[in-house]
């Protein structure tokens, strides 16, 4: 997690973001604004199609868990280009969060809006996209994230989803991780096309 975690952060494209950079091809899930932010961190060393691939893939997303914990796998894929697909996972547990960030947004339709950052090797947004997780995925989430919040009063609490993460991460890839998902839905279409610099 990432804090300070002002409710307002502005995002420009071209412009360092306020988590800095993360690990090659790592992701993370922001919480604490209007709508979860799902950041990814371009590698030092791109592949030629990574960053098109982020941009204008199609996006999906698998739920996995176990106990209060929560894994989340995001699959990027371009129509005929399956060699190029991305999959990224995010481990959620919003007892994590400080107490004011532990929210999730869920639209009338019963999505949930989410703002996805692709950032470059200098933690500079090199784009944009806005989309909704399904509602099948974001009513794991909302149940996961009861559960997290009730959970939060232990003691242990972080610890034991430090390890319940851990042993869920060891059964497999990210790939694996999504194709086991209990649940698995598309993230709507970017309601604002990618913007790139």
């Amino acid at each position: 997690m990432f804090h300070p975690n002002p409710p307002a952060t502005l995002l420009s494209v071209g412009k360092p973001t306020p988590w800095g950079r993360l690990p090659d091809f790592a992701a993370t899930l922001v919480f604490g604004h209007a709508t979860p932010i799902l950041v990814i961190q371009l590698p030092r060393r791109e592949r030629g199609t990574d960053r098109d691939v982020l941009i204008k893939g199609a996006i999906a997303v698998g739920i996995q868990r176990e106990g209060t914990s929560a894994l989340l796998a995001w699959y990027w894929s371009l129509p005929g280009r399956p060699s190029d697909d991305l999959v990224f996972d995010t481990p959620f547990h919003l007892g994590l969060e400080a107490p004011g960030h532990r929210k999730l947004p869920v639209s009338e339709d019963g999505t949930m809006p989410v703002i996805v950052v692709i950032q470059d090797k200098k933690g500079r947004c090199t784009a944009l996209r806005a989309g909704s997780v399904g509602a099948e995925v974001t009513a794991h989430l909302v149940e996961a994230g009861q559960q997290q919040i009730i959970d939060a009063r232990s003691a242990d609490f972080e610890l034991r989803h430090r390890r319940t993460i851990k042993m869920m991460m060891s059964l497999g890839s990210p790939l694996y991780i999504y194709e086991q998902a209990i649940a698995r839905d598309n993230v709507a279409p970017p309601s604002w096309d990618a913007t790139q610099h």
